[in-house]
């Protein structure tokens, strides 16, 4: 599994944000209250990738947007990111390395229960 992370500062609504992507986007209704987020599933043949967006309103360290796309190809989900930002004219910028190196410890980790 792949993934690419970016992040923006953004001031408007993140639900007329998603709609301006894609109507299939869906709310998450997990996590803290203040933080708003959305999910697509794009299907591509026998790949799906995952598309998740979110706002948190508290952060303050440059960024309050993240858009994290995970799947099989990670030039696939580069171009998501770019269709995205097309899209939506939201400028997105790298996530931190730290984040990027927390996700992939994750994603590649075994998360299998006994």
């Amino acid at each position: 599994m792949e993934i690419e992370a970016r992040v923006a500062d953004f001031t408007g609504n993140i639900e007329d944000l998603a709609r301006r992507y894609s109507p299939h986007f869906f709310a998450l209704p997990i996590g803290r209250p203040d933080v708003r987020k959305y999910a697509l599933l794009i299907r591509e043949g026998p790949l799906s990738y995952q598309m998740a967006i979110s706002t948190n309103p508290g952060r303050t360290n440059g960024y309050n947007f993240m858009i994290t796309i995970t799947g099989l190809r990670l030039d696939r989900c580069l171009e998501l990111a770019d269709d995205f930002q097309r899209k939506t004219s939201l400028p997105l910028r790298p996530a931190p390395e730290p984040i990027m190196a927390l996700y992939r410890r994750l994603l590649h980790s075994d998360t299998t229960v006994n």
